[in-house]
């Protein structure tokens, strides 16, 4: 189907919007990404932007839960929090609660805007308002005892979250997978190789 999909688009110019949670298809297809999160698009970017330096926490953090082959031991990401109910959505960021990035409080009072955050690159983000940016850091040095006391409430409540999370471990008997190989991009292949086989996407070479 893959590529029959990549065969028509090649024969006959079309364009092909692709919606799928995959990122095995994604790095595998697509030219250009949108991501969404709780019914919000929170990120767009080209393909190797995306991979190589996404600018959304969410897309971070995602990025961060595929495993990587091989790795001996190591302990899997997993995303805090849970997805927000949308029948009583958040009044500030929707990602906020689940963040390691915060600016401050302002991430839960106010939505942020769709703003760049690269060369053709764009995030749903407070990270790249220059004006939330520089009120925070005021703040901060106004009272750098509280932006302390904050920081410090913000490590101490990740660290319990992850204590309290499942964790799991790669076996280390875990073969190093075969490479994507339809990109032409050689350093989005070297860094994504293991992706299909992480996700357990098969696709045709």
């Amino acid at each position: 189907m893959l590529q029959l999909l990549r065969d028509l688009r090649r024969e006959l110019g079309l364009a092909l919007i692709l919606v799928t949670h995959n990122l095995a298809l994604v790095a595998e297809l697509c030219d250009r990404v949108l991501v969404m999160y709780a019914g919000r698009l929170v990120e767009e970017a080209g393909i190797y932007d995306l991979f190589e330096r996404p600018s959304h926490p969410y897309t971070a953090q995602l990025l961060r839960a595929i495993p990587r082959f091989p790795a001996q031991g190591e302990r899997l990401y997993t995303l805090p929090g849970n997805v927000p109910d949308l029948a009583a959505a958040p009044r500030g960021c929707p990602f906020a609660p689940r963040c390691e990035r915060v600016v401050g409080p302002v991430c839960q009072e106010q939505l942020p805007r769709f703003l760049p955050s690269g060369r053709e690159q764009y995030a749903l983000c407070h990270w790249y308002d220059e004006a939330v940016v520089g009120q925070a850091v005021a703040a901060a040095n106004r009272h750098p005892r509280r932006a302390e006391s904050e920081r410090a409430h913000d490590r101490d409540r990740g660290a319990a979250r992850a204590r309290a999370r499942p964790q799991a471990a790669l076996r280390g008997d875990e073969k190093p997978p075969r490479a994507v190989a339809a990109r032409p991009s050689g350093g989005l292949r070297r860094r994504w190789g293991g992706l299909r086989d992480s996700l357990g996407a098969r696709l045709s070479a």
